[in-house]
């Protein structure tokens, strides 16, 4: 039984044993700054990190786009016209226009598009954009219908 005593007092050493092992007014050195002051960079715009990540990665950058084309939309098409049409969806080159009904979609094909494509080759790389469709706004119906209710 001493001797097992003896094996357990080796294995767990006493509170007094643990305290002469430390040097308890020593204090701790302070960490080194990893990032000093000096070295730090300032901080890029979110905006920009994302096109530089689909740059490097050679994504479709068609959200992008489209954000640019709605801030100068009044710019490139009348203003008259940039309040009955606006950018929908942009696929492979495309540029799909929404507008609220199928008269102006008529008007606007007979007697607007040309001028739109224009300024918008104008205000924009020609080579991305190949065709403009325009399309009735399939979220114009669904504001009638909860209007009529």
């Amino acid at each position: 039984m001493s001797e097992r005593k003896s094996q357990m007092r080796s294995y767990y050493p006493s509170p007094s044993e643990e305290a002469e092992g430390l040097d308890l007014l020593a204090p701790e050195p302070m960490p080194e700054d990893a990032d000093a002051p000096a070295r730090r960079r300032e901080p890029t715009p979110m905006r920009a990190l994302v096109e530089q990540t689909v740059k490097r990665l050679k994504l479709p950058d068609q959200e992008l786009w489209r954000d640019e084309l709605a801030k100068v939309w009044a710019q490139v098409v009348s203003p008259e016209l940039a309040t009955t049409v606006r950018p929908g969806k942009w696929e492979n080159g495309v540029l799909y226009l929404f507008v609220a009904n199928s008269s102006r979609l008529f008007e606007l094909q007979r007697f607007h598009l040309r001028k739109i494509e224009t300024g918008l080759r104008r205000h924009f790389d020609a080579t991305r954009l190949k065709q403009v469709r325009i399309m009735i706004d399939p979220e114009a119906g669904k504001s009638e219908a909860v209007s009529q209710r």
